[in-house]
């Protein structure tokens, strides 16, 4: 894993973002699997792989075409 510069730490990071993005786990479950606090989730962890809190579920759809 090392000369892809993977390390076991990134690749749980990585998986705990995607689990959160496709509402498989809570951010509550996620931030617990890799021991991370909801700061450090939510402004460090998912914009590294490309995700938002936001997810792109109908009803935070609706909240923010209704908040423009």
């Amino acid at each position: 894993m090392g000369e892809l510069g993977l390390t076991q730490g990134l690749i749980q990071e990585a998986i705990a973002a995607v689990l959160f993005h496709k509402v498989i786990l809570t951010m509550k479950q996620d931030r617990r699997l890799i021991g991370k606090s909801r700061r450090e989730f939510e402004e460090e962890i998912l914009p590294q792989f490309g995700f938002t809190t936001m997810r792109e579920d109908p009803e935070n759809v609706e909240i923010e075409i209704n908040s423009v």
